[in-house]
């Protein structure tokens, strides 16, 4: 008996090899991914510029990185003694004007020097929803505890999502042509506001989406929301919020990423991976086993050295050896 109707995911245009690099931006969501590829050796450098729901922010804080431009005081609110960027996250803002600016430039250098080297950038879109400064009429990424009568709180439309983000493609295009990208939707439910308003901010970046996709043929949509609300939709996949995926449907959305995006040789590396990184995460306690322990992980270790010989196993090695 057929259960649910699986969504189909497009063919991605890129199949990341064992220790393939990766930027990742955007929403909270985004972590899960990050998280699940550090832990499998794929360095994965992930919102460096902090967290960020809303397309045009996201697009913003890449293009001003990749055009290797400088942030001054002009780009700094300055509030009851903290110099506040209003494009980044909050652990940006600072009482030192100077070292705010060099944290800010800081990361735009480490962002180009990830994304020379980077075989996939991960977009995760969070909500169309934004808010505007209302005095310098600026779409801004974090309010930063801002009282909320500073701003005005909008809906971007498709055609607005559209043109921030073929901005954002046309000079990664240019820059980094060899470069693929990776845009999904966020399955967190953005309910603030309401649910009514979550479908309509939710259907803004979908739409935007599928015109993205065929303008620009390095771009591939993995539909993340779609896996959560459709094949996914009963409750019992949402933690206590109600509103987050819970770990169970998080970690089948990323086996859903893992089998379109990952090739088949990092997939098999991956489940025999597994038991070492397992291993390493394992409690360790202070008796005569730790030996036994330690000498069962570094066989493993070598057996997949002898099917991986590209691959460094110096860390763990040294992990287990120390114990």
């Amino acid at each position: 008996m057929k259960l649910f109707t699986e969504v189909i995911s497009p063919e991605a245009s890129v199949h990341l090899e064992p220790e393939a690099s990766i930027v990742s931006v955007g929403s909270c969501f985004a972590e899960t991914i990050a998280d699940f590829l550090n832990s499998n050796r794929f360095p994965t450098l992930y919102n460096p510029f902090g967290t960020l729901y809303n397309p045009v922010s996201i697009s913003d804080v890449l293009i001003h990185a990749i055009r290797d431009e400088m942030y001054t005081i002009d780009d700094l609110m300055y509030e009851q003694g903290i110099f506040i960027p209003l494009t980044h996250a909050t652990r940006f803002s600072g009482t030192e004007q100077a070292i705010v600016l060099a944290k800010l430039n800081q990361t735009d250098e480490q962002v180009r020097q990830a994304l020379n080297s980077a075989s996939l950038l991960i977009v995760t879109l969070g909500t169309a929803q934004c808010w505007r400064l209302i005095d310098q009429n600026k779409i801004v990424g974090n309010c930063h505890r801002i009282p909320n009568s500073r701003f005005s709180r909008e809906l971007l439309s498709p055609s607005q999502v559209v043109d921030s983000l073929a901005n954002l493609l046309e000079i990664i295009e240019k820059n980094y042509p060899n470069l693929s990208v990776l845009f999904t939707v966020s399955p967190v439910r953005h309910i603030r506001d309401s649910l009514i308003e979550n479908s309509r901010s939710k259907a803004s970046l979908i739409y935007a989406m599928s015109e993205l996709t065929a303008r620009f043929p390095n771009l591939f949509y993995f539909p993340s929301y779609e896996i959560m609300i459709d094949e996914l939709r009963d409750y019992r996949f949402y933690d206590e919020s109600l509103v987050n995926p819970s770990l169970t449907a998080q970690e089948i959305i990323r086996d859903r990423f893992a089998n379109s995006v990952l090739s088949e040789n990092s997939r098999r590396f991956i489940a025999h991976y597994a038991p070492i990184r397992k291993a390493i995460n394992h409690t360790i306690s202070s008796d005569h086993s730790n030996a036994n322990f330690a000498t069962a992980s570094l066989k493993k270790i070598e057996e997949l050295s002898k099917q991986f010989p590209s691959i460094d196993f110096s860390a763990e090695r040294m992990y287990f050896t120390s114990l």
